[in-house]
């Protein structure tokens, strides 16, 4: 369940803040034995945790405590984000900006593994499109493989900060606008296809279609709760 991913995503965090740069937190499976989670839960939580620059996962041999430079710098930066409707609007207009150059950047530096790492995203959305649960931390799960495949570490802590902010009514999306949500699945395909083409002016396109739904639907919502009740 979602809620359970971010309870422990939290509860590391703080552990986190009480450890050294360069400690090795527990093994997995001691952290899933202390938090009572699944191990993809708590893996989840552990691939936040490196995209927010807390972490550093080392395969085959752990995770350790960063610098925690860049999870400074995504704090301070979610501190000057409002929650307000204009707010919304303008962190929108920031992504769209930030996310269509990110995705022209990735159509040119992803390898085989990203996007093979898209590819199954992709299909696990595919399973989840109609179910009331899931499909959002889906969505967020790929547009931050895509800010992976750019090579370049600031695209992803951008990404999720600002994600973070505007995306966090998703679920309520998947309910009022199913044909808008439809269009948005499709445009995710759309984006992967480029990217594995090298497609850089297709992929712009697409992009620029998904993001004018994302606006179409947020701007839809906020007459919905202006509305008299």
């Amino acid at each position: 369940m979602d809620y359970l991913y971010t309870d422990i995503y939290k509860k590391l965090e703080e552990r986190i803040k009480g450890m050294s740069v360069g400690e090795k937190l527990p093994s997995e499976r001691t952290m899933v034995q202390e938090y009572g989670v699944s191990r993809n839960v708590l893996r989840e939580a552990l691939v936040l945790l490196g995209d927010r620059g807390l972490i550093e996962i080392r395969p085959g041999k752990g995770s350790y405590v960063t610098d925690k430079q860049k999870a400074r710098f995504a704090k301070h930066f979610e501190s000057i984000l409002d929650e307000d409707r204009h707010s919304q609007m303008q962190v929108l207009e920031v992504r769209e900006i930030l996310e269509l150059a990110m995705f022209e950047k990735a159509a040119l530096n992803a390898d085989e593994d990203d996007i093979e790492a898209m590819e199954k995203i992709y299909e696990q959305m595919e399973k989840n499109l109609n179910e009331k649960t899931g499909y959002g931390n889906l969505d967020l799960k790929l547009h931050m493989q895509i800010a992976k495949a750019t090579h370049n570490d600031i695209f992803p802590i951008l990404v999720h900060t600002l994600y973070e902010s505007s995306g966090q009514r998703i679920m309520l999306m998947e309910d009022l606008f199913p044909e808008s949500m439809k269009s948005i699945h499709r445009d995710h395909l759309g984006i992967i296809e480029a990217i594995k083409r090298r497609d850089v002016k297709a992929v712009r396109k697409v992009g620029k279609r998904h993001f004018d739904v994302d606006r179409y639907m947020l701007l839809s919502m906020n007459e919905l709760e202006e509305s008299p009740k």
